[in-house]
C-alpha cells in the first residue's frame, strides 16, 4: 500500500520543518539498522540469493526488521528483486529506468512492481508465506499504535520517517546505481553514503551469490565471519 510510503515522507517532511534534528538523526540511524540487517543481509543476501544461511532467529528477526520499511513482506520484496535479476535491462525487469524511466523507479520502487511469482516458490513453502499474507495487518498495527503508546515527534522519528529515508535511499539503487535511464549495474562511492555495500551493484550483478560486494561493504565483512 503506497500510502504507508507517502506517510512516512509526511513525517519526514515534519521533522524538517520542525527542524528537530536529534530526531532526525535517530530516524537516520533506524533508517541504516532497517536496510542493513532487514533489506541488505536478510531480504537481499539470505532469501533472495541465499548467499548466506542465516540462523532462523536472525532470519526471522531480520525480515521483520525489514518489513518497517513497508516495501512489502520478505516474499513479495524476494519475487520482485530475483525478476530484477532475471531480467536486468530488459522490458520485463520490474524496476528498469530504460523503460520505465527513472523518475517513475525512484517514485514507486518495489511499491508497483510487476514480477514473477515463479521466482520465489521454494519460499512460499516457508513460513515467509503465512507472514505475507498478514504482513499490512500487523505492521499497520505497528505504525498506528506507536502514535497512541508514544510521544507524537518519538514515534514519527521511530517508526513513520524511517519509512521515507529507506524509500529513497533504497530507490538509489535501482536509479543512480543503474546509470539512470541507461540501465547498466555501477559501482558508485557516493551512492555508498546512503546504501553502504549495496553500492557496489556491478559486483553484485557480475556475481549474485557473492556474500562480499566489495571492499568497503560492512554487511559483506559482517556475513563473511
Amino acid at each position: 500500500m503506497y500510502a504507508w510510503i507517502i506517510l512516512g515522507h509526511a513525517a519526514l517532511g515534519y521533522l524538517l520543518i520542525t527542524w528537530q534534528w536529534q530526531l532526525l538523526l535517530l530516524s537516520l540511524l533506524i533508517n541504516y539498522i532497517i536496510s542493513q540487517v532487514g533489506i541488505s543481509l536478510t531480504f537481499h543476501r539470505a532469501l533472495s540469493h541465499q548467499s548466506i544461511k542465516l540462523p532462523l532467529w536472525l532470519e526471522v528477526t531480520g525480515s521483520f526488521i525489514g518489513g518497517l520499511a513497508m516495501q512489502g513482506s520478505p516474499l513479495s520484496w524476494v519475487i520482485v528483486h530475483r525478476t530484477h535479476h532475471a531480467h536486468t535491462g530488459e522490458e520485463k525487469d520490474p524496476h528498469s529506468p530504460k523503460f520505465l524511466g527513472s523518475l517513475y523507479v525512484h517514485m514507486f520502487g518495489y511499491v508497483f512492481s510487476k514480477s514473477v511469482p515463479k521466482y520465489s516458490i521454494k519460499l512460499m513453502k516457508t513460513w515467509h508465506a503465512t507472514f505475507h499474507k498478514w504482513y499490512y495487518w500487523i505492521y499497520g498495527s505497528i505504525l498506528i499504535s506507536s502514535l497512541m503508546l508514544l510521544p507524537f515527534d518519538l514515534a514519527v522519528a521511530i517508526f513513520w520517517a524511517p519509512i521515507a529515508i529507506v524509500f529513497q535511499f533504497e530507490s538509489f539503487v535501482n536509479t543512480w546505481l543503474h546509470d539512470w535511464n541507461k540501465d547498466v549495474p555501477v559501482n558508485n562511492h557516493w551512492v555508498q553514503l546512503f546504501v553502504l555495500g549495496e553500492a557496489y551493484h556491478h559486483n553484485h550483478h557480475e556475481d549474485s551469490k557473492r556474500v562480499r560486494f566489495g571492499k568497503y561493504d560492512l554487511v559483506g565483512i559482517l556475513a563473511e565471519k
